[in-house]
């Protein structure tokens, strides 16, 4: 397990396959910590009980345009939780530290993707520069990963259970279909 260097806080590892297609989120989640996994697809509701969760979803909705979460490369943004952080300069370096800890390991394991899916505000605004709300679903560049020929930005699939889905759906429709483009032209 990696360690984050501002915080020294354990972190999650990616999932990484031979595909060159990149799924990306905010944040780890609880169920994800305690199966040190990213994207797990089970876990347990705030009832202690067994229960799907948002990445269950996800590959619900990944389904309907033809694809997999399996069959994806996978990670968050921030592979801890980041600190909570007050007013004083050192807890907001801290965060800020944590930030950049978290930019740097992106850039290392999504420099050599084709297409990924950006989802959730504060990793869209970081890469690419937009407010996620103005451009989901549409094809966008990173001057961070300026080798990736398509970003297509997404909300918080975290959030999937408790907002409109038609901005998810939209945006991995345009995922799916670049996908297709990406496959088709490889095979010429």
């Amino acid at each position: 397990m990696n360690i984050c260097t501002s915080c020294q806080k354990g972190v999650l590892s990616p999932i990484i396959k031979s595909s060159p297609f990149m799924i990306i989120k905010e944040r780890v989640t609880q169920s994800e910590l305690i199966s040190k996994e990213v994207f797990v697809q089970y876990g347990l509701n705030k009832y202690g009980h067994d229960d799907h969760t948002t990445s269950y979803y996800l590959n619900l909705e990944l389904g309907k345009v033809g694809l997999q979460l399996s069959t994806m490369n996978l990670t968050n943004f921030y592979m801890h939780i980041p600190p909570k952080v007050g007013g004083s300069k050192e807890e907001q370096a801290m965060l800020q530290g944590c930030t950049d800890y978290s930019i740097s390991e992106l850039i290392k394991v999504a420099s050599g993707m084709k297409i990924i899916l950006l989802c959730g505000a504060e990793v869209v605004k970081t890469f690419t520069g937009y407010n996620t709300s103005d451009i989901y679903g549409l094809l966008c560049r990173s001057d961070l990963l300026p080798n990736v020929p398509v970003i297509v930005p997404a909300p918080n699939p975290d959030k999937l259970m408790n907002s409109p889905i038609g901005e998810m759906r939209n945006s991995l429709k345009v995922f799916a279909k670049q996908i297709g483009i990406y496959k088709e032209y490889k095979e010429i």
